[in-house]
């Protein structure tokens, strides 16, 4: 049986990674004014981070990826 109970650490880190993902988002849109190609690299290095998130999402609720 799958337990339903979900660690407050899993959801404390669940909620950094967020913060952390609209800051950098944040970022990255002010720099695709001033410089696209370097916000078009972050992009891509955000596209992984959100992945990292997904998965910890996952994790944290018992789902495989």
């Amino acid at each position: 049986m799958m337990s339903t109970e979900v660690s407050l650490d899993h959801l404390k880190t669940l909620q950094e990674l967020t913060k952390d993902a609209h800051s950098m988002a944040e970022t990255i849109d002010e720099l695709s004014r001033t410089n696209p190609l370097l916000s078009t690299v972050l992009l891509a290095a955000m596209d992984v981070y959100l992945e990292a998130i997904r998965e910890h999402i996952s994790y944290t609720i018992g789902v495989p990826t």
